[in-house]
């Protein structure tokens, strides 16, 4: 019976040491986001490409969105999206074209443009703070893993490289992993400053 409380108690001691995370699941949100790129005049329009890989989803770039159109760092014009051909997730990419509306622009001259104030809900949301990015730069969530262990069930971190995330650079609580990453248990919040794949862990509400 010693031998029994001994071991109970180890274990129980042993598990509270652990660092505890928090789980939670891919779902669908809205995300505010921007999009910042550069345009070339081309026959009297603005036209921009978005290059295959960027990690920017599908109907981010709408007919009808306004456009800022700047130089140096100052906004002289505006611009609005005319059309597209291809998709982002074509392996040319994607070419939008922008009437422009205000501004004097020469042919052949390349500017910045900035589509603002745009929201749309994403099925496959995670929160910001899950994703990390690993010594590659590469970013990456975590999950968690269930092995039988000697003392029964224990719980080992995971990481899941998901490529690029949407938006990259704002304040967004949600983003969107440009990999497919179904609906599996992802960590939010961990505790410590210390994580690494095959470090167990215990799962806290």
């Amino acid at each position: 019976m010693a031998i029994s409380i001994f071991t109970v108690y180890s274990q129980t001691g042993y598990i509270a040491n652990l660092p505890g995370v928090s789980l939670t699941r891919p779902a669908r949100q809205e995300i505010p986001y921007e999009l910042h790129s550069q345009a070339t005049v081309q026959e009297g329009q603005l036209v921009c490409h978005i290059p295959f890989g960027s990690g920017v989803p599908g109907e981010v770039i709408l007919p009808g969105q306004q456009a800022a159109v700047s130089k140096d760092g100052e906004e002289f014009g505006k611009a609005v999206v005319d059309r597209q051909e291809g998709t982002v997730y074509e392996r040319t990419g994607v070419t939008f074209y922008l009437e422009i509306t205000e501004g004097d622009l020469q042919e052949g001259e390349t500017v910045n443009i900035a589509i603002t104030g745009e929201t749309k809900a994403y099925p496959s949301a995670v929160p910001r703070a899950s994703v990390h990015y690993n010594e590659r730069g590469e970013a990456c969530l975590y999950t968690v893993e269930s092995q039988q262990g000697p003392w029964g069930t224990r719980f080992v971190l995971q990481e899941e490289a998901v490529g690029n995330v949407w938006p990259p650079n704002n304040d967004s609580e949600y983003v969107l992993p440009s990999t497919n990453i179904g609906k599996a248990p992802i960590v939010v919040n961990l505790e410590g400053d210390r994580a690494y794949p095959g470090m167990e862990v215990r799962l806290i509400d």
